[in-house]
């Protein structure tokens, strides 16, 4: 609204400014026609009607016409003085407007621009520059190669010579560096870089922007160290790892992977369809994991399946799956532990079991029950010795000492079977019932003999 009160009042204006001096010509005219008829009218009523009255009337009337002919160029240069002081203005106001609107961007912009002349200084420094450095531009402007002092000391000379190139009219539209602010951080920049050249087409000044990368940079680092360390981990895991594409194919696999596959190399199985190499036992119980974890994204519990080599052996492994997505596809991400040893251990772990029972259930048997045994003859031997001698009570406590050795006995026969399930060979019974021939005939004094 403003704007058009404004255009309203210049009109106006605009015209009594162009009228003025014609006006003010004319009245000038009128006034000198005036004097001039007041001086000689007196002159031409004295001389009457004759020649001089009309020489005075011819130059009069020429007089008018240049008069009027002067009045008007006045007037139009009038006008058109003012349509150029109008126009000047106009151009004059717009061009502060796009001064303003460029210093309004120039500002705004969140990342550093500057504009540096030839000799390195700084023309123009933007707010964030002016932030990010801790300088203002009064304290940065019109010293010779500012800028330097913000670089690391081992990319002084290459960003010096990358400016030196711009001034000399090479192409170099990106180039990156670190610069160090006041407070002593380091950042990186991408620096995109224009010249603004005069007339003659020489560079004048060149422009340079530069935007703020170091969390990308720092973002990138830390997924190839990350990368890194999956690399290593998958190259030299111990369990086969390996990854199915969208279309059920390998498409990569580790070192583990390939020794339990029986493949020489990766080339043997990448491409190559993952469900080939599942025994034909198993191939149903995965068909059904897969479709599992491609329809609902779910990872998969550890599973035993069956695999199947290139030779054609098969081998037992523990197998789990997750799944994940890249552009789009599901893929799916497997790890494999080989079983071969682990039941290898399993069986060994129940033969040492099996061999250590039976050596405890010779040891009851061919030891304590050999033992038990004697203690048992002794007892009746004993007995009988007592019944002769008439002392019945002693002989009736031995012979139930003999009763508890005998169910010892049992108990420690059936514990002795139930250790060693085998039947003992001849040669241990053999041993044993010498051992025990002996032990009864040091007990009783009776001459024994086995045979």
């Amino acid at each position: 609204m403003p704007d058009t009160d404004h255009t309203a009042t210049r009109g106006p204006l605009r015209l009594a400014i162009s009228v003025f001096p014609a006006l003010a010509l004319l009245g000038l005219i009128v006034w000198l026609e005036h004097w001039e008829y007041r001086n000689f009218a007196a002159a031409l009523k004295a001389a009457g009607p004759g020649p001089l009255h009309r020489a005075y009337l011819r130059h009069a009337l020429l007089r008018w016409n240049v008069e009027g002919f002067a009045v008007m160029l006045v007037l139009v240069g009038s006008f058109m003085l003012t349509g150029l002081w109008r126009d000047r203005t106009r151009a004059r106001r717009q061009a502060l407007e796009l001064s303003n609107l460029d210093n309004a961007l120039f500002d705004t912009v969140g990342a550093l621009l500057m504009v540096l002349d030839r000799q390195g200084r700084i023309v123009r420094f933007n707010r964030a520059a002016q932030e990010f450095t801790g300088y203002t531009f009064a304290e940065a402007r019109n010293i010779p190669f500012f800028w330097t002092r913000f670089l690391p000391g081992e990319r002084l000379e290459e960003v010096r010579d990358v400016f030196r190139r711009l001034c000399n009219a090479e192409d170099i539209s990106t180039h990156e560096s670190a610069w160090v602010n006041r407070g002593g951080d380091h950042h990186v920049f991408v620096w995109h870089n224009s010249v603004f050249r005069d007339e003659a087409g020489h560079v004048r000044y060149v422009i340079t922007l530069g935007v703020d990368v170091t969390a990308t940079r720092r973002a990138q680092d830390q997924q190839r160290e990350a990368e890194m360390r999956y690399r290593n981990l998958f190259e030299h895991s111990p369990d086969a790892i390996f990854l199915v594409d969208a279309e059920g194919r390998f498409a990569l696999v580790n070192r583990s992977c390939m020794a339990l596959l029986g493949a020489s190399g990766p080339e043997d199985l990448i491409g190559q369809q993952a469900i080939e190499f599942v025994a034909p036992s198993s191939r149903a119980r995965v068909a059904a994991r897969v479709r599992q974890l491609r329809e609902h994204g779910e990872s998969v519990p550890v599973d035993i399946v069956r695999m199947r080599r290139r030779d054609g052996a098969e081998v037992e492994v523990d197998s789990v799956a997750t799944a994940f997505s890249s552009h789009g596809r599901t893929h799916v991400h497997v790890i494999q532990r080989d079983l071969s040893e682990r039941r290898g251990l399993e069986r060994e772990i129940v033969e040492a079991a099996t061999l250590e029972q039976e050596r405890i259930g010779r040891e009851i048997h061919d030891g304590i029950g050999q033992r038990l045994t004697a203690l048992s003859l002794m007892c009746a031997g004993l007995t009988r010795r007592l019944a002769l001698e008439g002392r019945r009570d002693d002989a009736d406590v031995t012979e139930l000492l003999q009763d508890e050795l005998q169910t010892t006995i049992g108990e420690a026969r059936f514990l002795a079977r139930g250790l060693s399930p085998i039947h003992l060979d001849g040669n241990s019974l053999a041993a044993a019932v010498e051992s025990l021939v002996d032990a009864v005939g040091k007990a009783s004094g009776v001459v024994c003999s086995f045979t």
